[in-house]
């Protein structure tokens, strides 16, 4: 089918359709206008969605090309929009919409706006106000570590055209995450509401675009099967559905979207032979217990703190509160945190076993509330963080010992297979049958 883009298209009635790359402009709209069937309001808006795909299918050249020479041929705007049933304002809006599409030209590497920082775009749906959070969450927190996130709780005000906003970001984003829920899948598959216009763009994109790593699926409830729409079924997606979810997913995203992630080492021809002291410098260099920097608690982070559902069930009014460490901690120091908090060394009676976790440079303690934190939880917090500092601090020890004591012994055997090589002989000097 040589020619032929498999773009989704959906009318109300859930009519697919081809896009064929090889149509002009005039043709696409005569096409696309069969389907639709412009005049009603939906189907309108539907129809010009449709051709906007087109021109992202064609490129930005050959659709501002093939737009004049179409109006060229008819004398003037409103002779063709009388034609095809299409309004003088909505022409000249596909002609701006033209000619703000990228460049033709298709980048190897994914290019950085103009600030220097990648940009993504946010993709998900209202389920409720604790979804909403985590989502706010996950984007406050990429915008921390270097990505320009754009989110409509923070970039869509009253008064915003809702299609315009949701169009340009999806566009000018250099990344689209798609947050996956079973409300997500159905309003995706059915184009309902926000996330069903969102649908329209991003499967018009996604299929005609030629960089379909621009969208990433991350896994936020249920399985798999359940949340993603039929789109992106196949596609390798991230999952952060557990809470907390863990850290390496999250680098996973994060290494992803920075172009970090870890290559492929250079192939080489000639095989190389470990020798004795490259066998002992593969050794983890590990600083001593001296060296390390106590890890702290800075304070809360306020505006990260999660609202309680208070519907009268049990445990209803608790609720998620995030702490700022003074530094990442290694993976181990972590593992020991939580190992601790379930065994602290002192505790009051309302301390609370198995909702600690810590996420990066976030110590998170999911269900209590900031009073019990002030007259309890913050003693335990401290008599934790010193306890957790101190058994990091003899783990160092322990292990920077077994290095330095594995080191000595493949140089002890180096030494040793020096020293009896030298007295193997394969010449004995009295004879003289090798002169």
């Amino acid at each position: 089918m040589s020619g032929i883009c498999l773009a989704y298209l959906h009318s109300v009635s859930r009519i697919n359709m081809l896009i064929n790359k090889d149509w002009n402009f005039e043709t696409a709209v005569n096409e696309i206008s069969i389907v639709y069937r412009p005049g009603g309001i939906t189907t309108g808006q539907l129809r010009n969605r449709q051709i906007e795909a087109w021109g992202q299918l064609v490129g930005k050249t050959r659709s501002v090309r093939e737009f004049d020479d179409a109006i060229k041929r008819y004398g003037s705007l409103s002779a063709f929009g009388k034609k095809y049933r299409v309004t003088v304002p909505i022409l000249r809006h596909f002609r701006e919409f033209f000619e703000s599409l990228p460049d033709d030209k298709i980048p190897d590497k994914t290019v950085k706006s103009e600030t220097g920082m990648i940009k993504a775009f946010i993709s998900y749906s209202w389920d409720n106000d604790d979804h909403k959070n985590w989502v706010r969450d996950l984007g406050a927190r990429l915008r921390g570590d270097g990505v320009n996130i754009t989110l409509d709780q923070w970039h869509l005000i009253p008064g915003d055209q809702l299609p315009e906003f949701m169009e340009r970001a999806v566009r000018e984003s250099d990344y689209v995450l798609i947050i996956c829920t079973h409300k997500y899948k159905e309003r995706s598959n059915n184009r309902q509401g926000g996330v069903g216009y969102e649908g329209d763009i991003i499967t018009a994109e996604f299929m005609a675009a030629r960089n379909h790593r621009k969208f990433i699926p991350i896994l936020r409830q249920q399985s798999w099967a359940e949340s993603a729409p039929n789109w992106l079924s196949g596609k390798y997606y991230i999952d952060l559905s557990s809470s907390p979810y863990p850290q390496k997913y999250y680098d996973d995203l994060l290494t992803t979207l920075l172009g970090t992630r870890e290559k492929a080492p250079p192939v080489t021809a000639t095989p190389k032979v470990e020798t004795p002291e490259k066998i002992a410098s593969q050794f983890t260099k590990i600083v001593s217990s001296s060296d390390f920097d106590e890890i702290l608690i800075t304070g809360v982070i306020v505006d990260q703190i999660s609202t309680p559902i208070n519907d009268g069930t049990r445990g209803s009014a608790l609720y998620k509160i995030p702490f700022r460490l003074s530094k990442r901690p290694p993976s181990e120091w972590a593992e020991l945190f939580v190992q601790n908090w379930n065994h602290p060394p002192r505790f009051s009676t309302m301390h609370r076993l198995g909702i600690a976790s810590v996420v990066g440079d976030t110590v998170v303690l999911d269900g209590t509330t900031i009073e019990e934190v002030k007259d309890y939880h913050r003693d335990t917090l401290v008599l934790v963080i010193q306890e957790t500092n101190k058994v990091y601090k003899d783990f160092i020890e322990r292990k920077r010992k077994a290095t330095e004591l594995e080191q000595q012994r493949v140089k002890t055997h180096k030494q040793n297979v020096e020293d009896v090589s030298n007295q193997i002989k394969f010449r004995d000097d009295k004879d003289d049958a090798y002169q």
